[in-house]
């Protein structure tokens, strides 16, 4: 997983998939929380590694 999240932690800024410890989007309103975005990258990972032949 690490590769698929690269650029994407807590300290990534706008492209940051974890919400900080004050929330400032909808799409992810509680503190040190991942976003749908991180969500989402999980699920593809997890179809990938059930899916993989």
């Amino acid at each position: 997983m690490s590769e698929s999240t690269r650029a994407h932690d807590i300290c990534a800024g706008p492209q940051s998939w974890m919400v900080g410890a004050l929330p400032v989007s909808a799409d992810a309103p509680v503190p040190m929380h991942p976003t749908t975005e991180s969500h989402r990258n999980t699920a593809d990972r997890i179809i990938e590694a059930l899916t993989a032949r």
